[in-house]
């Protein structure tokens, strides 16, 4: 399986590599692009998937960053029958005309491609989405994500006790504070959950954390599709709140 955009710092794995190794040995390649597949909605960084093409299976997540209600994931499959061969089992009471099994055509049941039976219309918000926006205002407000993203990259570069935890080549960011003269990891952990909790407790604005190695750092991701620079901002002045830099 190979990521792209993981969960901890939405980092990209070198995914034509690892098809290569699968062709080579006569593995199934999955694809995990659940968070940074809706990147390639924006014509300029389709990018960030080179190489899917080479899966024999990938998935996005709409709920994540193409602003459709939880749950909602799609999957895509180059090998689709042999998901059918793994997983169908079709007993006498499940046999319907409509379905075309023996005549081989007729409604696609979904109950042959996976461990569900039933199933809720996940698809019928996503459309709604998709129609609602279309692709060139799903891609402009991806691009406005990214570029908020990259302002807070930005204030956390330059300002002194503030550190840049991991590249940011979607819109979250990982980072955290470094008071003056703590150097213990146990101690800038417990320092940095503080300030967590602060930011959170106050309402505005709501981050969570990860564990990069033996560091933990704080992350912060663009999403929402109400967010605006605004908002991205006032979190900046929540963080230094938090950590002891504003009144």
């Amino acid at each position: 399986m190979a990521t792209v955009g993981t969960t901890a710092t939405t980092s990209i794995d070198p995914v034509p590599e690892i098809a290569a190794l699968c062709r080579e040995y006569h593995l199934w390649l999955h694809v995990d692009a659940a968070y940074g597949g809706a990147m390639a909605v924006v014509p300029e960084w389709r990018g960030v998937l080179a190489g899917a093409e080479l899966a024999d299976s990938l998935v996005v997540n709409p709920h994540k960053w193409l602003f459709t209600q939880l749950d909602c994931s799609v999957l895509y499959t180059s090998r689709p029958e042999l998901l059918k061969r793994a997983f169908s089992l079709v007993p006498d009471y499940l046999a319907t005309p409509e379905a075309g099994r023996e005549s081989g055509f007729g409604a696609r049941n979904l109950m042959d491609y996976g461990v569900s039976l039933g199933r809720r219309m996940r698809a019928l918000k996503l459309w709604f989405v998709l129609r609602h926006y279309g692709s060139e205002g799903l891609a402009e407000r991806i691009r406005q994500h990214v570029r908020m993203a990259h302002w807070l990259r930005g204030r956390i570069r330059i300002t002194p006790g503030w550190e840049l935890s991991a590249p940011v080549p979607m819109a979250t960011v990982c980072f955290r504070h470094l008071p003056a003269g703590v150097r213990d990891e146990a101690q800038l952990a417990a320092h940095n959950r503080e300030i967590m909790a602060r930011v959170n407790q106050g309402g505005e604005a709501f981050i969570s954390h990860a564990v990069l190695g033996e560091r933990l750092v704080l992350r912060a991701a663009v999403g929402n599709i109400r967010t605006r620079p605004e908002d991205v901002a006032a979190l900046w002045g929540a963080l230094q709140w938090a950590a002891g830099l504003l009144p």
